[in-house]
């Protein structure tokens, strides 16, 4: 919505890289495509052909990449901005237990290796303060890749407005995620079913319908 780009890039296959603050892997950046501003003290390249927005959390923090909005992240497929909030919602998919939905906050350590969803990973225990929990997760009898979505704005399922609609892959069941601000609680509905394999992404269009899109043998079952 402020004319910025974000994209989100995974951690490795060491599982190391999403809390190297000085690595752009396992994060969600945050760029201004339009401008070349001065370079930050903590610039990652010294030329390049976009500036760095200067409200970005880790701008001027030494030993961090300025392009980092958020991090923690396994694989972060996919992300979405509300068009009507500017809230930034994020799916990770898991390594062997949890996939998981997150709201992005600014700076927001989503906690992966140390953490998958609310589990603990690689660390123990890993009930740090500052290590974002989601807002929903479910666990591999579910599912084994969660597919994030958008959040409905349009004006054709006026009982979806403001849910976010999200999906996995394994099994083609469609959620809509009923979201509660003040307490930061979400809950998951089924909706539908896309048979076969599956729903692989989401696509959302000006008027805030959402598209799925699905390989060549799927088939909605609403």
């Amino acid at each position: 919505p402020e004319g910025y780009l974000y994209l989100s890039l995974g951690d490795d296959n060491t599982n190391t890289l999403s809390q190297n603050l000085g690595d752009l892997r396992g994060s969600l950046l945050r760029i201004d495509p339009f401008n070349n501003d001065a370079l930050p003290v903590n610039a990652s390249i010294t030329v390049r052909n976009y500036a760095i927005p200067a409200d970005n959390p880790f701008v001027n923090t030494p030993g961090v990449m300025p392009e980092i909005f958020a991090y923690g992240f396994r694989n972060p497929w996919r992300f979405s901005i509300d068009l009507v909030t500017g809230d930034v919602w994020l799916g990770d998919v898991g390594e062997s237990n949890r996939e998981e939905i997150n709201l992005i906050a600014p700076g927001g350590n989503y906690g992966w290796p140390h953490k998958e969803g609310t589990l603990c990973f690689n660390t123990v225990p890993c009930d740090r303060a500052d290590w974002v929990d989601p807002v929903v997760e479910y666990a591999r009898d579910e599912g084994i890749s969660v597919i994030a979505g958008f959040v409905y704005r349009g004006t054709d399922l006026p009982e979806m407005s403001g849910k976010l609609i999200f999906s996995e892959w394994s099994s083609g069941v469609v959620w809509a995620l009923d979201f509660d601000p003040q307490t930061g609680e979400g809950t998951r509905v089924a909706i539908g079913n896309v048979r076969t394999f599956s729903v692989v992404s989401w696509g959302q269009d000006n008027a805030g319908e959402i598209y799925a899109v699905a390989d060549a043998h799927a088939k909605l079952v609403a």
